[in-house]
């Protein structure tokens, strides 16, 4: 059985952090280890860890929505 959702948003954060601060050479490393871990597909985890901890914000009608 695999992880639970709960682990995988924990592992996720830890990973994100570290992958923010590293220079665009070395980040293959850090897709390399997320997809061990968890356990994704390489090219799915790329935009999870860039987005990771935005929040982005709707506008309907010129009233934004929370």
């Amino acid at each position: 059985m695999g992880l639970s959702i709960h682990t995988k948003k924990l592992i996720s954060q830890e990973i994100t952090s570290r992958y923010r601060k590293v220079s665009r050479k070395n980040r293959s490393t850090f897709f390399d280890e997320f997809t061990k871990r968890i356990g994704y597909n390489r090219k799915y985890v790329i935009r999870p860890l860039g987005m990771f901890g935005i929040t982005k914000s709707v506008t309907l009608d010129g009233i934004p929505s929370c």
